[in-house]
């Protein structure tokens, strides 16, 4: 892909990772909000998804091994490049498509910043289907009898409650009637 083309983000963009180079002659260290500043003038980004990097605070990673590891880059992409972004001592300003929230816009960096690449992220592999239990099909094969011996546990004793708790009223109403 050609450095123009990278700087163009369609509207429907999803999965890829711009870099870029912080070049800072007088390591005056700016924040991000004045690094993505210099991608152009009106640019719209979410700052949440956009990630300003010192290299040396990755150790024991190499910038390679984060960019496969934190961004899911493929590692043929990464293999084409891995010298070079191994021997980067500058900060790294890494920009995914969803900082963009699904808006076209033309990038137009400026000094200090170098455009470093492009890197498609590994797509995340769809999930095979479920299988739909036998529940959800309709087809729940409950073998109990009508004896209480067939019952489960839980209702042998809730008809043992109820049978004791009907002898009771009983018993409490012919007290009753014997009594007036």
């Amino acid at each position: 892909m050609s450095q123009e083309s990278a700087f163009n983000v369609s509207a429907t963009e999803h999965g890829l990772l711009r870099a870029f180079v912080l070049e800072e002659a007088d390591q005056s260290e700016l924040n991000i909000t004045e690094a993505l500043g210099l991608l152009g003038m009106g640019i719209s980004i979410d700052v949440s998804k956009t990630e300003l990097i010192k290299v040396s605070d990755l150790k024991p990673l190499t910038f390679s091994e984060y960019l496969a590891e934190g961004y899911g880059i493929r590692s043929d992409e990464i293999a084409a490049k891995q010298n070079e972004l191994d021997r980067i001592e500058a900060r790294i300003l890494l920009v995914p498509s969803s900082a963009f929230s699904g808006r076209a816009q033309v990038l137009e960096p400026k000094l200090p910043l170098r455009f470093l690449g492009l890197f498609r992220e590994v797509s995340a592999s769809t999930p095979e289907v479920m299988s739909t239990p036998d529940s959800a099909k309709g087809e729940v094969n409950i073998n109990a009898s009508s004896s209480s011996e067939g019952l489960q546990p839980a209702r042998r004793g809730s008809i043992v409650i109820a049978s004791l708790l009907l002898a009771a009223a009983l018993i409490a109403i012919l007290v009753f009637l014997n009594g007036s």
